[in-house]
């Protein structure tokens, strides 16, 4: 079996480092003082392709597979997880649940400009008291006229407040339906939206994080991705993506963290010697680097099978408990330098919180995998 990257793969990884070295290492640190990401920087990315890599290109993709996807996004992560999760929730996840349920027209309008960076989506799936009980969501969709009215309050909406377009999940139920869950394509330009952002977090400062409450928000018939009759799986499309992209924020938090470690602990020198020589230090940097390439090849492998709820939830238990004990011995390494905020494992730190916590944590990720390993019991 080979596990190395295609030709392209790898060239267009080669490209994204380029940019990373380039643009986002001098922005990430501005960005995270400053709370927000420049803008000129998503319209460079939208120029290179990057905003949908792996669509179609007859939906004005770049049509790569979901593995340059995960790569891409890794490669961004090492230095600003916040620029790369604004560049993965809208050429991920909802571009997925367009591709495989969207309609014709949803496809050659919204996709096609999510696609060409024109446009920035994301998703709104959670509910403020959504849990594992029956129904999952509590966002209603009720049939009027020729469309629907929804009203519900979504949390921890990645983009909140800045994305165009909104993949919303609602319960539907009206006289001419059966109820079911069903995913809706909010325009954020239509009245009804409102948006209460997360002002303050741990990490990813650069990141908007809202909660989005829909008042009596009015939406077109053809608002409707696929049918109701598709709203699970479309949610298991988006939970499956956006585990991926987690993961691939991990890995690359935790490979971040290993290089500044590596490069600290070269120049950084006790009793005339660079402590990279300490025994103490050289495991901590081999474990790092040990766990990083296992992480990453249960990443890949899940990517390959994009579909596959159960090996994506796996990638991003483990890489985010990959992330969080790199960092943790990265901030080690650096000792009290770790604790100040010009030195960017301060930051790394911070954003590892993100990727294991925000959505869903890593309880009910192994509840899912419980859910999956014994429903045969």
């Amino acid at each position: 079996m080979d596990f190395s990257l295609s030709d392209e793969e790898q060239m267009l990884k080669d490209s994204t480092q380029s940019f990373v070295q380039d643009k986002l290492i001098p922005h990430a640190l501005v960005a995270d003082a400053n709370g927000s990401v420049d803008n000129k920087l998503l319209d460079e990315i939208a120029g290179l392709g990057y905003c949908g890599i792996a669509t179609p290109a007859e939906y004005g993709g770049a049509g790569f597979n979901w593995l340059s996807y995960v790569v891409v996004i890794e490669e961004m992560a090492k230095v600003d997880p916040a620029f790369a999760a604004l560049v993965a929730v809208s050429a991920g996840p909802i571009q997925k649940a367009l591709i495989q349920f969207g309609s014709e027209i949803q496809k050659t309008q919204t996709l096609s400009q999510l696609a060409a960076g024109e446009k920035w989506g994301t998703i709104a799936l959670y509910d403020a008291d959504m849990n594992r009980t029956a129904p999952p969501v509590h966002t209603t969709a009720v049939r009027k006229g020729d469309g629907w009215i929804l009203n519900g309050t979504k949390t921890f909406v990645i983009n909140g407040s800045e994305a165009d377009y909104y993949l919303v999940f609602a319960q539907i139920s009206g006289k001419e339906t059966d109820g079911g869950l069903a995913a809706f394509l909010i325009d954020s330009t239509l009245p009804g939206l409102t948006f209460k952002r997360i002002k303050s977090t741990s990490g990813t400062n650069a990141l908007p994080i809202a909660h989005l409450t829909l008042s009596d928000y009015r939406a077109p018939s053809d608002a409707m991705v696929g049918t109701p009759a598709d709203g699970n799986g479309i949610l298991v499309a988006v939970e499956t993506m956006e585990h991926l992209y987690m993961a691939a924020i991990s890995i690359g938090i935790a490979v971040g963290a290993y290089n500044l470690a590596k490069e600290y602990g070269a120049v950084r020198t006790q009793f005339n010697t660079p402590i990279i020589q300490f025994e103490a230090l050289r495991t901590m940097l081999a474990e790092m680097n040990a766990m990083t390439d296992a992480a990453r090849l249960l990443l890949y492998k899940a990517s390959l099978f994009p579909d596959n709820q159960v090996l994506a939830t796996e990638a991003r238990l483990v890489a985010t408990q990959t992330a969080s004990k790199c960092v943790h011995h990265a901030n080690q390494i650096h000792g009290g330098y770790g604790y100040i905020k010009e030195y960017p494992i301060e930051k790394l730190y911070r954003d590892q919180l993100f990727a294991e916590l925000v959505t869903t944590g890593p309880v009910q990720q192994k509840l899912t995998l419980a859910d999956a390993l014994l429903n045969d019991v």
